[in-house]
């Protein structure tokens, strides 16, 4: 029960919904109300679709969510909205491997595994491939010439041991 008891506190007052700046944005957008209450669900042993909420979240655009942390600042139950949101993104991985958000979510885990921190020249490449790249580069000779673009070969922290016991 520990794991769904914090979103059964939800009240259904909306405050959450209203502060969300992807709702504006996304008309498919189910909003941190609804992720929440998927979440509770997907968490609950009992529940016979909790396999199958994962994938509606996904169909409702969980990947949109912004992680802005305004839904959970101004719920008055302290339910942990972005906290289930992200519960049901990790469930959706590894079935929309092809999905953009999951691949961005991917290939920053895989570099700050490997070296400490975020490989931005990369990553747009991991992401959206060849064609992405193509259409990034207008932007890429901005940054280049402002001096903004980091290192091509990036090189590993010091501490990179103490980074890889926390994701742990």
């Amino acid at each position: 029960h520990k794991k769904y008891d914090p979103y059964t506190d939800c009240i259904l007052c909306g405050a959450c919904f209203a502060m969300c700046p992807v709702k504006d944005l996304d008309e498919n957008y189910a909003g941190p109300l609804q992720f929440a209450r998927l979440a509770r669900f997907t968490e609950d042993k009992r529940d016979a679709l909790k396999e199958e909420r994962p994938k509606l979240a996904f169909t409702l655009d969980v990947w949109n969510c912004l992680r802005c942390e305004r839904c959970t600042d101004v719920c008055p139950k302290s339910v942990p909205i972005t906290q289930g949101i992200a519960t049901l993104k990790a469930k959706t991985i590894n079935q929309f491997e092809n999905y953009i958000g999951v691949k961005h979510a991917k290939a920053i885990c895989e570099d700050v595994k490997k070296h400490g921190y975020l490989n931005e020249n990369t990553l747009i490449l991991r992401t959206k491939g060849v064609k992405g790249v193509i259409e990034s580069l207008p932007l890429a000779i901005k940054l280049l010439t402002k001096g903004k673009v980091m290192s091509f070969f990036p090189h590993k922290i010091e501490n990179l041991k103490e980074i890889e016991d926390l994701i742990k």
